[in-house]
C-alpha cells in the first residue's frame, strides 16, 4: 500500500479518502496487486501547497481535524 502512496505522492497528487472501502486488490491469491479507488476527492498540489478545506470521510478524520 505505501508505495501506491508514494507513487501518487510523487507526481504531486493526494487521494484525500484512504479507507478500507477505497483499497482494492487485483485477485485473491497471495501475490495480489494493492489497488487505490475512488478518486473523486483527490486533488493535485504543488511542493508547497497547503489546503485548508474539509475532506475525507468523517469516520475517518482524527479528531484534530474536526476541531482545528
Amino acid at each position: 500500500m505505501s508505495s501506491v502512496v508514494h507513487y501518487i505522492q510523487s507526481i504531486g497528487m493526494v487521494h484525500r479518502d484512504i479507507k478500507l472501502e477505497n483499497i482494492m486488490m487485483s485477485d485473491k491469491t497471495n501475490t495480489a496487486h494493492v489497488k487505490l479507488v475512488d478518486f473523486g476527492l483527490a486533488k493535485i498540489i504543488g511542493p508547497e501547497c497547503l489546503t485548508r478545506e474539509p475532506f475525507g470521510t468523517v469516520g475517518y478524520c482524527a479528531p484534530e481535524i474536526l476541531l482545528g
